[in-house]
């Protein structure tokens, strides 16, 4: 794998390149937001690109094609393939977040369609247009069909990480909106429709929101929460217990005192006693 300066260097990533060259033999690219390349693989130019690039024209038309290309993508947030100066395929994808903004472009190209072949001359100059005729023939050949099916593979791969750490992150939000809401409404009817009503979840999507964050049920969270605040009321304040009991959610003196005493090993008041010494 080739690298400078500004390149990545994960492991992840180069394995990745690696296995889709290897599937497709395809070259392929990453470029960050602003259109810098930071990754490849197999080679940054082919032999073909390479030495094409020697005539400083020829060099200036290719970074000319790629820049339309990447603003292209840029304004239409769509694949965008397309035919370079000298004849070979290129392809452009944008990698957008769940809201649209693009944070960088996958990159796949210098290859040549099954029906082209080399007609450009670059210089008055046989012996270069030779080597270079000679260069195009050992470009990879890749039919519309696999292009198509590689950028359709490409659009599901761009978005996949960006939109799993997006969902990732969103449940990561929800579980802090629900301990915020139970917080403030401690004292509230906290059951499992009503809790799925306020979030907008199915009963399914609730029990794994709350297990994956607290190992546990809704019921058994909220009373968690119900107790805890027993606790703090019960260390902090001299509100009598039947009065805690109510604030808590769990107006039912002689439950409350059975919950609490299992999760604590006391009862409130030697729980308080305890505390307060």
């Amino acid at each position: 794998m080739n690298t400078n300066s500004k390149m990545l260097n994960t492991k992840e990533l180069d394995s990745l390149l690696m296995d889709f060259h290897t599937l497709t033999n395809m070259k392929i690219c990453i470029y960050n937001s602003k259109g810098d390349e930071m990754e490849y693989y197999p080679e940054r130019f082919s032999s073909f690109c390479s030495r094409l690039r020697e005539d400083k024209e020829k060099e200036a038309l290719c970074m000319e094609c790629d820049a339309k290309a990447l603003r292209l993508c840029r304004e239409t947030r769509k694949a965008q393939i397309y035919t370079c100066h000298a004849g070979l395929t290129e392809c452009v994808v944008p990698v957008m977040d769940a809201v649209g903004t693009i944070k960088g472009f996958i990159v796949i190209g210098q290859m040549r369609g099954a029906d082209v072949g080399f007609e450009t001359s670059v210089q008055d100059n046989d012996e270069f247009n030779a080597s270079l005729s000679k260069e195009f023939s050992l470009l990879p050949i890749v039919p519309e069909h696999k292009l198509a099916a590689a950028v359709h593979i490409l659009e599901v791969c761009a978005g996949y990480e960006l939109l799993k750490k997006a969902v990732e992150e969103f449940e990561m939000g929800l579980e802090t909106r629900i301990e915020e809401y139970v917080r403030k409404n401690i004292a509230e009817n906290l059951c499992v429709e009503n809790l799925c009503r306020e979030f907008r979840l199915s009963r399914v999507e609730l029990y794994n929101v709350i297990y994956r964050g607290y190992r546990c049920t809704p019921a058994g969270y909220v009373k968690a929460r119900r107790l805890d605040f027993a606790g703090e009321l019960l260390k902090t304040t001299k509100l009598s217990v039947n009065k805690i009991a109510s604030k808590c959610g769990i107006p039912d003196y002689n439950y409350f005192s059975k919950v609490f005493k299992k999760a604590f090993g006391v009862s409130p008041r030697e729980y308080r006693k305890r505390t307060n010494k």
